[in-house]
């Protein structure tokens, strides 16, 4: 299982209908998240419309992304890993 090093990994912690509440979120999950990066990402869900995927970190591989889940505990409980070509 060889990771492609250019390759970083983020956790999708959750996914929201509106920005408002995907920063709402990140602003009270800020103490938490501590200094791992959070990106929004904009995208098109079929039937559903325009989502806002809350990510963060920048891990340099799965296995660090999914130590940082276990750290960050019940907030990334229902986190996915997810790479960022």
């Amino acid at each position: 299982d060889v990771e492609d090093s250019e390759t970083r990994y983020s956790l999708q912690i959750r996914a929201f209908p509106t920005e408002a509440e995907a920063l709402e979120f990140v602003a009270s999950s800020s103490i938490a998240l501590g200094v791992l990066p959070v990106a929004l990402v904009r995208s098109e869900v079929e039937g559903k419309g325009t989502w806002f995927r809350v990510r963060v970190g920048s891990f340099s591989s799965s296995k660090a992304a999914e130590a940082a889940r276990a750290e960050l505990g019940s907030l990334a409980n229902d986190s996915l890993v997810v790479s960022n070509r």
